[in-house]
């Protein structure tokens, strides 16, 4: 990937000049994303912010594990005063003490037991993973080819969480609610490699926060990233036994397909599901639940 870095910042280049764009006061082309609500950051905070993200996934042996960290890092990050005001020596400063606590916490990971999640959050994540495999049009759409009945009955199920899974997608598994909740799931051997691959991608490119991704924060876009994992790992507990690399990378491509294209995704409801589920923890507990340490 960086071999390509001259050729995008060219092409980069020449589309500035095309579409007229006029740098910001601080030198940039486009704003900096949020940090958080209207605390406005730096392009230099988001990528020293990016680096330490993508370090905890690089040198971590647990993909679910290094997203919590990073979450609950966030959380430490938001909860101090005046953060996005610090110069960069400071900021960098505080953020590498916070993430050295954020890994403390985490610490014992795999002695601790997983609880699972409760209604509320089931409820919720079931309605998040609707919009991210709903697919109403072209050769892969779902049930949505049956009418607006069939789509109707499709939510009751979702909210209900029992019984077969509606297909939205036509290349979402024919199973049961149930069939994600299995603790003798097993995993292959590199779908956590596979899994890694595609979350190093979204955060080194960013997009997940700011005019990219319906103009998050840095924080709430980086939740919004982190609930990804635990609905293309849901899919993927779906899929047949044996087959979890298959079923995982249609899982991704199903999920990726709406992630920063989905206005929904963009709307209030969404962003009121991912605050309830971020804000409360239960964020943190889906990802452990379905993730593949639970195997």
């Amino acid at each position: 990937m960086p071999a390509h870095t001259p050729e995008l910042e060219a092409f980069a280049a020449e589309l500035v000049e095309r579409e007229g764009i006029r740098s910001q006061q601080d030198g940039a082309w486009v704003p900096a994303p949020f940090f958080s609500g209207g605390k406005k950051a730096t392009w230099a905070q988001f990528d020293w912010m990016k680096r330490l993200i993508l370090k905890g996934i690089e040198e971590s042996d647990s993909l679910s594990k290094s997203l919590v960290r990073s979450l609950r890092w966030i959380g430490l990050m938001k909860s101090v005063s005046q953060v996005e005001s610090l110069d960069p020596k400071a900021f960098e400063e505080l953020a590498g003490i916070l993430w050295d606590q954020a890994g403390v916490e985490c610490q014992g990971w795999a002695n601790r037991s997983v609880d699972k999640p409760d209604p509320l959050a089931r409820l919720l994540f079931r309605q998040c993973a609707a919009v991210h495999t709903r697919k109403d049009h072209g050769p892969k759409r779902g049930i949505a080819r049956n009418g607006p009945l069939a789509r109707l009955g499709a939510i009751l199920r979702f909210s209900a969480g029992s019984g077969k899974v509606p297909r939205l997608h036509g290349w979402m598994p024919e199973a049961s609610f149930e069939d994600a909740e299995s603790t003798g799931f097993q995993w292959d051997a590199d779908c956590e490699g596979i899994l890694k691959r595609y979350y190093l991608i979204k955060i080194n490119a960013g997009q997940f926060a700011g005019n990219v991704h319906y103009r998050m924060s840095i924080c709430d876009g980086f939740a919004s990233l982190a609930l990804t994992f635990p609905i293309i790992c849901w899919i993927t507990r779906l899929g047949a036994p044996g087959q979890s690399r298959e079923t995982l990378i249609k899982a991704i491509s199903i999920v990726d397909d709406h992630f920063g294209f989905n206005r929904v995704l963009g709307g209030m409801s969404q962003k009121f599901f991912l605050s309830v589920l971020a804000g409360s923890g239960r964020l943190e507990q889906l990802i452990r639940w379905y993730g593949p340490e639970r195997a």
